[in-house]
Order: C-alpha cells, then sequence, then structure tokens
C-alpha cells in the first residue's frame, strides 16, 4: 500500500521550460554563442543545473570547466530574475496532491534543480499544499543516484516498497528503480512514453487529475 509519493518538479508538478530557457538564453548571449531553442533546452534538461549549463554550450566551449562555472553563475543571476515569470502548474495538479493531504499520504518534491529554486518555486505556487520535504540539487548527488531518496524516506519514515516516485523523465525511473520505490512515469512531461517506458515506469498517467489513481493502482 503506497504511503508516500515523491515528486519530480519541472515537467511533473510544473511546466517550468520557457523560464530556463530564457535564462539560458540570456547567458548565451552574454559570449555572443547562438541561443537555443525550447526543443534544444528541453533535450539538456534532467541533469542538474551545470550540466544543463555544458550542455547548452557549442562544442568548442563544453570542455571548458572554468567557462562552464561562469556561465552557470550567470545564469543563476538571470534564472533568479525570471524564473517564475511563465512557471505554471499543470492543470489538475493542485487538486490531486490536495487529495492526497486529505488521504494522508505524505508528499515530497525531489528535483534536480537547485536547491534554492525548487523551494521558492514550491512556495509561490503551492502554499496551501503540506510536503513532508522539499529538496533540490545541493546536498546530494543529483538523481538517478538513490541517496537523496533514501534520505527522504528516514524522514518520514516509509519504506521504499510503499513509495511511489513519480517523474516525467528517465531520470526518474532510474531514480525509482535505484531507490526501490515504483516508478510512475507522467506523460504531459518533457519526455515521451517510450522513454518512460524504456527507462522502467512501472505505471503511466496521461493527466494530473489521474494521478489520485495511484493509490488503487499500485496494492
Amino acid at each position: 500500500m503506497i504511503q508516500a509519493i515523491i515528486f519530480d518538479l519541472d515537467g511533473t508538478i510544473a511546466d517550468t521550460i520557457d523560464d530556463i530557457g530564457n535564462g539560458v538564453n540570456s547567458m548565451l548571449k552574454e559570449f555572443s554563442f547562438p541561443t537555443l531553442t525550447r526543443k534544444q533546452v528541453t533535450a539538456n534538461i534532467n541533469y542538474g543545473a551545470r550540466e544543463l549549463i555544458r550542455r547548452s554550450l557549442p562544442e568548442i566551449a563544453k570542455k571548458d570547466d572554468e567557462l562552464i562555472t561562469r556561465a552557470l553563475k550567470i545564469y543563476e543571476g538571470y534564472y533568479a530574475k525570471c524564473y517564475a515569470d511563465k512557471t505554471c502548474l499543470y492543470p489538475g495538479i493542485k487538486e490531486s496532491l490536495s487529495y492526497f493531504n486529505k488521504e494522508g499520504i505524505k508528499i515530497a518534491v525531489l528535483s534536480n534543480k537547485q536547491d534554492e529554486f525548487v523551494k521558492t518555486i514550491i512556495r509561490k505556487l503551492l502554499p496551501d499544499i503540506k510536503f513532508s520535504v522539499v529538496m533540490g540539487q545541493g546536498r546530494f548527488p543529483t538523481k538517478p543516484n538513490p541517496d537523496a531518496v533514501k534520505y527522504i524516506l528516514d524522514v518520514i519514515g516509509v519504506k521504499s516498497d510503499h513509495t511511489a516516485f513519480v517523474g516525467d523523465s528517465h531520470i526518474d525511473m532510474i531514480t525509482a528503480k535505484n531507490s526501490g520505490t515504483h516508478a510512475v512515469g507522467v506523460t504531459w512531461g518533457y519526455r515521451s512514453r517510450e522513454v518512460l517506458i524504456e527507462n522502467g515506469a512501472e505505471y503511466l498517467i496521461d493527466t494530473p487529475e489521474a494521478l489520485k489513481n495511484i493509490l488503487s493502482l499500485i496494492k
């Protein structure tokens, strides 16, 4: 029986890609590098902020660690100003999370986005939802490393086999496998159904409203 659900943020709870793209392209313009399309930005996410920046740079700059560090700092400065311009909840997400609160299911957020932005976005978009843990990149290695999941489970006191990990990417599905939680893929995010299935999704959910079905799907 599911007692806890850990959610990814980008592409799962909220559509964040336009603001991420704005931050990335503002950084690229400072270096006079070519800017990226929404599709290109989407292809570069999921691996943490530093890897996002590395992947966004031209090939000649991808191995320059000093430049990547500078570019990351510039990106963070721009993203801090624009992170909430277009970022919004997917329709039905708030209602499903509220349902889990009412049912006594513990819910948490684990993202590869920088911790400060994860916490700020959740506070802004979901002030009335009770989360047991909200965590981004920083204290532990990025997903799919399972250490952060294990920490969350220790904090909330729930075993992995009683926990669902909900996300929209291959990284999330692999994280679920690595941590022994149930892998639930959502199809409204940034990766395809095929990618989710290929990377171990046990269940697929097609609408945010249907998230409530997790409790009946997983026994």
